[in-house]
């Protein structure tokens, strides 16, 4: 298989994480990138938002109104906010009271307003993604590449030794526990940094 676009890592960096030389393994290419692409997924899940791995502009994007003060684009971080529109008003930054939290993606009204309740009652036509400056090539964070690198080779090891279900396994005459946590601690903690919080 070959990796879609939604791939926070390539393959070849999940290799030095398995202490894999460069271009060896090929047999086992097909299950790290399944690996990828599921880890890419849970990565995103974790952090509450899709994360973008490229830059990617959205046209009036529709969504759900928050009926809150706070209002959570759906990509992020945000390049450029090019419009907003409120049950089909077009809002403008400051005059309409509201301001954008770029690194987050958050939308915040004025204390005393609330954003719509109403159900994709919100268009938004933004650019999200990672950049390091502009119109250079995108670039996600390098302790995200890290993270998705290490959960991706400890799939991948479940899925070549089977052990996905197992709770113990005899090896050379010592039973060895399994502990199935779904997400190990380096990757646990490194997805809570990127995690928006629950405004009102």
């Amino acid at each position: 298989m070959s990796l879609t676009a939604n791939a926070i890592i390539t393959a070849e960096e999940v290799f030095p994480v398995l202490s894999w030389p460069a271009g060896s393994h090929p047999q086992d290419l097909p299950n790290v990138e399944l690996a990828i692409e599921a880890v890419s997924s849970i990565i995103r899940a974790k952090v509450n938002c899709d994360l973008v791995p490229l830059a990617v502009t959205y046209t009036a994007q529709k969504f759900d109104g928050s009926g809150r003060t706070y209002l959570y684009l759906p990509n992020w971080p945000v390049l450029s906010l090019t419009s907003i529109y409120e049950d089909d008003v077009l809002l403008v930054e400051d005059t309409d009271f509201y301001v954008v939290d770029e690194s987050l993606g958050i939308l915040e009204r004025a204390e005393s307003i609330k954003w719509t309740r109403t159900k994709r009652g919100i268009a938004a036509t933004y650019t999200a993604g990672y950049l390091t400056q502009p119109n250079a090539a995108p670039t996600v964070p390098a302790d995200l590449k890290l993270a998705c690198a290490m959960q991706a080779a400890d799939l991948w090891k479940k899925i070549k030794d089977q052990a996905w279900s197992k709770t113990s396994q005899t090896v050379g005459g010592q039973t060895v526990s399994f502990s199935e946590k779904e997400l190990i601690p380096f990757v646990k903690s490194t997805l809570e940094r990127y995690w928006r919080e629950d405004y009102e």
